[in-house]
């Protein structure tokens, strides 16, 4: 299944009907979407949907049950979040849902949904003035790229504090950025 995230909703297909499109939006799937404005879409790796709008928060899906398995947003207890702005999501090899977005610090979610710890690139890049999270990569080594408004790409440690370095942002190694710049 293909999952598409708009601003009408949450789309999805089939690879057998690549053709047809399935809509779920709000209201009329109240009990899946708590809004329509759908920005990131994210599977775990126990099958469960996460996904991601701008101001609503995160919602789980189980497709297996084809039911909401649960939700967590700024107001949920334990919540480290900066904002419900959800742009960006990746999940770790741990189970752990990282996210980010508009004027939200990078945040990791627990694989168990209950605890939150927020990372905040004002903080761990020297000079940076905002937290706008546009995209997530966490690669198959582990790694986590992070992709920002203004900072460009940005390898990402939660251990260390990254260092602005252009020579050494070009040889891809350490903790420095920006490697690429809009």
């Amino acid at each position: 299944i293909t999952w598409l995230g708009t601003w009408h909703g949450l789309s999805y297909t089939s690879l057998s009907n690549p053709i047809k499109f399935n809509a779920i939006s709000y209201p009329e799937n109240s009990s899946i979407l708590l809004q329509n404005q759908i920005s990131a879409v994210c599977q775990s790796p126990d099958g469960t949907i996460a996904i991601g709008s701008d101001g609503g928060g995160i919602v789980f899906w189980d497709g297996v049950s084809n039911q909401k398995s649960g939700s967590f947003s700024i107001d949920s207890p334990n919540s480290k979040m900066g904002s419900a702005s959800i742009l960006a999501m990746a999940y770790d090899k741990d189970g752990n849902l990282w996210t980010g977005g508009y004027n939200n610090p990078l945040h990791r979610l627990s694989a168990d949904h209950k605890s939150s710890e927020a990372f905040s690139l004002v903080n761990n890049i020297k000079g940076a003035i905002s937290d706008f999270i546009t995209d997530i990569l966490i690669d198959r080594y582990d790694r986590m790229w992070v992709l920002t408004n203004g900072y460009g790409l940005l390898k990402f440690n939660p251990k260390t504090t990254i260092t602005f370095d252009p020579a050494a942002s070009l040889r891809f190694e350490g903790d420095t950025g920006p490697y690429i710049l809009y």
